[in-house]
């Protein structure tokens, strides 16, 4: 599974892992021979990977007897849970991001993860805590599931965002769900597994009162009309919008898109013209300007993300540079430890010189003790360690505190 929510983070799933982000881009790690940043996928769930689920639907006999042959000896795999049968994590899949506009606005950015062996669909609040995120159980489904199902045929394996708002839920229908190589042979040849491969559902599912809207034509649109469609509440319609934008290659969308950078609609429209200025060709210093100045911090962090491609790209005037890396090294004081961090990466592709130096050290001085800011400097420090560190030593409550201990020995 993986999705991206509506700011461009984003998270994948595996079997007993439902929800993990990659704290970085894997370019960054390749940057700095000297220093190996710590290992980027992490779990964020607050009840773990492998967390407790709320099946209703009756445990499947072949499942307990394989339990007890493994915790006999009689059969290899690992005795999981304590030796639990189900009820947590084993087959998480089809991460999805609820990015729709039919729900109520609190299920916004929730992630849904499908939990195929326990006939089921979970959903996970996401927030930020520093400079990563956390995912937690909604106060109404503490001990209860968004789906689920006492039909041990329901599979749900897929999930995606519709145009009518609604989440969709793909369901295999299948009596076996594991690979067949997990179960042992002797319980194997008692299982039909062919049983159900002719068959499969598909779930649109929808609050209470909800009535599917007729689906848009927006390979029939207009060029402003595309653009204007990028301030969308239903991400399916902005990204679709945006796709047409960058197939049909219209200059007539810059003069929209650049206004769409400077108004004052919400957030994610900014964030969409930026980027299909960007993949256009057509971005310029003065819409990361203003970007950059954006009151939300969504739009500042991609302004500073993009404004890093154009740099190393060598697209900009030496006039342009001055002004964007000025632009850059003020946002060292950001208030959002996100901003922070995205900034301290792309500080590393400024090159050395006393000031990105000395930006790279106020945001060390200010998160000292989050990690992965802390790493974030370290990797960009590249051609500026000896002077960030001096600068380190100069400060007795940096010098001496065990993240600084830790520091220098990275």
């Amino acid at each position: 599974g993986q999705g991206f929510n509506d700011f461009g983070q984003r998270f994948v799933s595996s079997n007993h892992n439902h929800i993990r982000i990659p704290m970085y881009e894997y370019r960054y790690a390749e940057r700095n021979p000297y220093y190996d940043l710590p290992r980027a996928l992490v779990d964020i769930p607050i009840d773990g990977g492998a967390a407790e689920v709320y099946r209703i639907s009756p445990e499947e006999p072949w499942r307990a007897m394989r339990m007890q042959w493994r915790i006999t000896g009689k059969a290899r795999g690992g005795i999981e849970a304590g030796g639990r049968v189900s009820g947590y994590f084993t087959s998480a899949c089809g991460l999805t991001v609820y990015r729709g506009d039919a729900f109520p606005a609190e299920f916004s950015n929730n992630v849904f993860v499908a939990e195929p062996a326990n006939n089921l669909v979970h959903r996970k609040i996401v927030r930020e805590q520093g400079a990563s995120l956390i995912a937690e159980r909604a106060e109404s489904e503490k001990h209860t599931e968004f789906l689920r199902s006492r039909d041990v045929w329901f599979r749900p394996t897929t999930l995606a965002n519709g145009p009518d708002g609604a989440l969709y839920v793909g369901d295999m229908y299948r009596e076996l769900i594991e690979d067949p190589m997990t179960i042992p042979e002797g319980i194997v040849k008692r299982l039909d597994l062919t049983a159900g491969n002719r068959m499969g559902r598909i779930y649109r599912v929808g609050p209470a009162g909800f009535r599917p809207r007729k689906g848009p034509r927006l390979s029939q649109a207009g060029t402003a009309e595309l653009v204007d469609t990028l301030s969308h509440p239903n991400a399916w319609h902005r990204e679709t919008a945006a796709r047409l934008l960058y197939e049909r290659q219209d200059g007539s969308a810059l003069s929209g898109l650049r206004s769409m950078v400077r108004s004052s609609r919400p957030p994610v429209a900014a964030l969409h013209a930026l980027y299909t200025l960007h993949s256009l060709g057509i971005l310029r210093v003065d819409d990361l300007i203003v970007a950059l100045a954006n009151t939300d911090a969504h739009v500042r962090r991609h302004a500073i993300r993009l404004a890093e491609f154009l740099w190393t790209a060598n697209k900009m005037s030496e006039t342009d540079r001055a002004a964007i890396k000025s632009r850059l090294l003020e946002l060292a004081a950001d208030p959002v430890a996100g901003v922070r961090y995205q900034l301290a990466f792309t500080l590393g592709a400024l090159g050395g010189g006393t000031a990105v130096g000395d930006a790279l050290f106020r945001i060390l001085r200010r998160d000292f003790k989050d990690e992965w800011i802390r790493s974030a400097v370290l990797n960009s420090a590249n051609d500026n360690a000896g002077e960030v560190l001096g600068l380190v030593m100069q400060r007795p409550e940096l010098r001496t505190s065990p993240e600084s201990r830790m520091m220098i020995r990275e």
